[in-house]
């Protein structure tokens, strides 16, 4: 599953979480796999929220972890291809406009077809954990997203 929601949240709502996040966060640099900003924070309320707001875009079933990791790359920043944790889904919230910046594209590779997007701020993009995938390096400019994993209730899709 691979599912992009645009207009997701609102641009304001992008604005006050990046306010929050990016002083918190520190450097994570090895040049051989990714080099990006990072603040991990636990937000019940954020979750629950998002839990209600893809059930009503996408009408899936699940439960959204409550621990959230907030992301920026600069100018050099990058991260090789890769699979996120042990969940079911990846919901990737991006934060910042995608005029902001130039690379950084999301790269996911699944299987028969890859995707090469650059999502505007406020876009959701929901993906299989089984996905390899990717962010090009940024050329210029900065890109912000909230990442979360989220597993299903039940098998209904």
């Amino acid at each position: 599953m691979f599912i992009v929601l645009p207009n997701f949240w609102s641009t304001k709502q992008c604005k006050n979480l990046t306010k929050l996040a990016e002083p918190k966060t520190m450097l994570i640099e090895d040049a051989s796999y990714s080099i990006y900003r990072r603040h991990d924070f636990i937000d019940r309320k954020l979750a629950a929220q998002l839990k209600v707001l893809v059930q009503k875009h996408t009408g899936l079933d699940f439960q959204v972890n409550h621990k959230f990791h907030y992301t920026s790359y600069s100018a050099g920043g990058f991260i090789k291809e890769h699979l996120d944790g042990s969940s079911d889904y990846t919901f990737l919230v991006y934060l910042t406009p995608c005029t902001g910046y130039q690379g950084g594209h999301l790269r996911a590779n699944l299987g028969a077809s890859k995707l090469e997007l650059t999502p505007d701020w406020g876009t959701l993009v929901i993906m299989d954990q089984n996905y390899l995938h990717s962010v090009s390096t940024i050329e210029s400019g900065y890109r912000s997203v909230l990442r979360v994993s989220a597993r299903r209730n039940s098998d209904k899709e």
